[in-house]
């Protein structure tokens, strides 16, 4: 069976190839489970929670820590940030980002996020297929 990981909002980026990573705050024994080559079944919320599974990836790379104040520029693409904006996706209130022009709301998100300096792991993949694909 394979191991699985919700994306909520960043579905529309997972599923269009533009999120290519995900960082989460996980502990080292369960992070370091994600293992290049494993297989992992990508869903849009969690499966207690009536989610659905909508794609398959394949982790390119063994999971890594990383404090959010590294991540490197291309983080916002490869998070999904920026097909988001590009979009127009508005899923979050404009209130996490108020006064923020609605075409740059995911990238001023995301440097608040960067700011926050906050330890967490590095999960880097492919997409493999869609569900139903």
């Amino acid at each position: 069976m394979s191991r699985q990981l919700s994306f909520g909002w960043t579905v529309p980026a997972l599923l269009a190839g533009r999120k290519t990573r995900t960082t989460r705050a996980w502990s080292a024994p369960y992070a370091m489970l994600f293992r290049v080559g494993e297989t992992i079944d990508a869903w849009d919320r969690s499966p207690k929670y009536d989610g659905r599974r909508v794609a398959r990836l394949r982790v390119t790379r063994d999971s890594y820590p990383q404090n959010t104040r590294h991540m490197p520029d291309d983080a916002y693409e490869r998070e999904g940030f920026a097909f988001l904006d590009e979009q127009g996706w508005r899923p979050l209130p404009m209130a996490l980002a108020p006064g923020t022009a609605p075409d740059r709301m995911w990238r001023a998100l995301f440097e608040r996020w960067r700011a926050s300096a906050k330890d967490q792991w590095v999960v880097e993949f492919v997409l493999i297929s869609r569900e139903g694909n």
